[in-house]
């Protein structure tokens, strides 16, 4: 799944296992490209996904988030009241994925940051911290808390800016393959999922064949 805040991400997780009977939901980090292939292929369930997925693939949109830049803490950027594409020239990207997966919004800004390190998605505030080394930068939703678990230091180290309007926006998708909606899980499943983010209930597309695989929380 796509990074969530700690305390969305376990409240979802919770809900989800609850909605299917108590059984242990395990959750990969992943970016959208890898878990569209995995979900095409049956080896994962549900994903969260940052574009809409491609047929057989179905989807619910359950977020959408503007995004800020996060900079070294210097002179430069404490001048700027936004940040626009060029002033991130000379840095380099930090990030969890591989930034040809990132939104598309985000293309102007990527054009100045020709170099990405890749920083493991498991490392809590990764990417801050590199931030906070005076050299790269890192795009997160404007409502990310993960600043507050850093260091105090680390945190000195960093600024947290808004970026040019419009400003660029992340939507985060539900996705499955259509194959899972014959499960009993399923429903279950989707029904937590809209009680977290507060939406409307789904409505099954009914002229689906019902013949489908079973349903499985370990793939």
């Amino acid at each position: 799944m796509r990074s969530l805040p700690l305390e969305l991400l376990e409240e979802l997780k919770s809900a989800l296992e609850s909605a299917i009977g108590r059984r242990a939901i395990d959750t990969l980090p992943l970016d959208s490209a890898t878990q569209t292939q995995l979900l095409l292929t049956g080896r994962l369930d549900f994903g969260f996904v940052w574009v809409q997925p491609p047929p057989p693939l179905r989807s619910l949109r359950v977020i959408t988030e503007s995004l800020a830049v996060v900079v070294p803490a210097n002179r430069k950027f404490s001048a700027l009241e936004r940040v626009a594409p060029e002033d991130l020239a000379g840095l380099k990207l930090a990030s969890t994925v591989d930034p040809l997966t990132v939104p598309a919004d985000l293309g102007p800004y990527l054009d100045y940051l020709p170099r990405c390190d890749r920083v493991n998605s498991a490392v809590l505030g990764g990417t801050h911290l590199l931030v906070s080394s005076g050299e790269h930068c890192a795009f997160v939703p404007t409502n990310s808390n993960e600043h507050f678990l850093l260091s105090p230091e680390t945190r000195r180290n960093i600024l947290i800016k808004p970026l040019l309007e419009p400003a660029p926006v992340l939507t985060t998708y539900l996705a499955w393959h259509r194959e899972t909606e014959g499960t009993a899980a399923f429903q279950p499943v989707v029904s937590a999922v809209t009680r977290i983010f507060d939406l409307r209930p789904l409505v099954v597309d009914t002229a689906i064949p019902t013949e489908r695989s079973v349903f499985t929380n370990d793939s």
